[in-house]
């Protein structure tokens, strides 16, 4: 009775223990259609990214890596707009009672300056698609950042 008892919970311990949270598919030469569709959200950056190798892990972890890289160069080639952005809804300006002339030439250029050193941190993934091709895999990932990460951040820098 004991054993049968001592079975069944190690089975239950095995069952717990399996990985479900990635869905394997095999690949197709199919793109998911979140990979091409642009998000038009205020509140996030997106990045996407697609990497393959020999192992699951480090296609995952490629695929990461240059999606938050995607990230990081849409906010370094827009820092003048997201300075502008920064200055407009954060309450700094009024606090610091800055002149209209300063707003506009060396104030923005700290804050561009700060935007293109920001490291991102705290991501999420949004969409995650992992496929199969003979012994290689294949990963589509899509990850977001907050702005308020970046703001945050930039009220740090002044």
């Amino acid at each position: 009775m004991k054993s049968r008892y001592l079975f069944f919970l190690i089975l239950l311990i095995f069952y717990s223990c399996g990985t479900n949270d990635y869905k394997i598919k095999k690949f197709k030469n199919k793109i998911p259609y979140w990979y091409i569709a642009e998000k038009k959200e205020t509140k996030y950056f997106y990045g996407k990214a697609t990497a393959d190798s020999q192992y699951i892990e480090m296609a995952n972890r490629k695929a990461t890596g240059l999606a938050i890289g995607s990230i990081l160069l849409k906010i370094k080639n827009n820092s003048t707009i997201i300075a502008k952005q920064f200055i407009e809804e954060s309450n700094v300006i009024s606090n610091k009672k800055v002149s209209e002339a300063e707003i506009n030439s060396s104030y923005q250029e700290r804050i561009t300056q700060a935007v293109k050193s920001f490291k991102v941190k705290n991501y999420e993934v949004v969409n995650r698609e992992i496929f199969r091709k003979n012994s290689n895999y294949k990963v589509f990932i899509e990850v977001k950042i907050s702005k308020n990460d970046l703001f945050e951040y930039l009220d740090q820098s002044q």
